[in-house]
C-alpha cells in the first residue's frame, strides 16, 4: 500500500509538531521523562535522595557527573548538576553552586540548555528569552529571574547582590512559555 504524498505531509507534520515537549526536547527529550531515560543522557547517577511530599507525592533528586559540564563552568569548583523526579518524571534540571562560584550563568544559559537538551535554543522563538520574572524578586541581596527559552521551557537563576555569581540555574516546564496559538 502506498501512502499519498498529503497524508504523508500531514504525518509528518503531526509527528513533528503534534502534542510533544518543546522543539528541542524532541532531540532529547529530557523535562518529563523517566529516571532510565535521563540516566542514557547524563551517565549512571552519583546519588539519589528520596522524599515524599504532602500528598503521598515522592520526589527524587538524583545528582549526575559534572565532569562535561566543567567546559562550561570551569570556575566552579563545588558545581552540582541534579534532575528532580516528581512521581518518575523529570521536573527540574538544575546546576547548583553552594558558594556562588557560578559566575555568569546568563550569558551561558544557551549553551548549558544545549547540553541539557542536545541543542540551543532557538533565538528566533516567539518565546526565547521572554521575561517572567516577578519584579519583587528584583530587591534586596538576593534576587531571581526567570526567562522563556524555549516552548515550555523556562530557566529560573538566583543570585547573592551581585548578577554574576549566581547560586543555581535551573531549566522546568512553564506553561507561560508556550508558544502562542493561533
Amino acid at each position: 500500500m502506498r501512502i499519498q504524498p498529503v497524508r504523508a505531509i500531514a504525518l509528518a507534520l503531526l509527528i513533528n509538531f503534534g502534542c510533544s515537549l518543546p522543539a528541542p526536547a524532541a532531540k532529547r527529550p529530557v523535562l518529563n521523562q523517566h529516571p532510565k531515560t535521563v540516566e542514557q543522557y547524563f551517565g549512571q547517577y552519583w546519588s539519589r535522595k528520596t522524599e515524599r511530599l504532602p500528598g503521598g507525592i515522592n520526589q527524587v533528586t538524583y545528582t549526575y557527573p559534572v565532569q562535561p559540564l566543567r567546559r562550561l563552568f570551569p570556575e566552579t569548583p563545588d558545581l552540582k548538576f541534579s534532575v528532580v523526579f516528581v512521581n518518575n518524571q523529570a521536573r527540574e534540571i538544575a546546576i547548583v553552586s553552594p558558594n556562588a562560584q557560578l559566575t555568569k550563568y546568563a550569558d551561558r544559559m544557551d549553551q548549558f540548555f544545549a547540553y541539557v537538551f542536545g541543542a540551543p535554543p532557538s533565538p528566533t522563538s516567539p518565546v526565547y528569552k521572554k521575561d517572567l520574572t516577578d519584579q519583587s524578586t528584583m530587591t534586596g541581596s538576593l534576587q531571581a529571574k526567570t526567562l522563556c527559552l524555549e516552548n515550555g521551557i523556562a530557566t529560573s537563576y538566583e543570585w547573592h547582590s551581585v548578577p554574576e555569581s549566581t547560586l543555581y540555574g535551573k531549566f522546568v516546564v512553564d506553561d507561560r512559555c508556550l508558544f502562542p496559538t493561533k
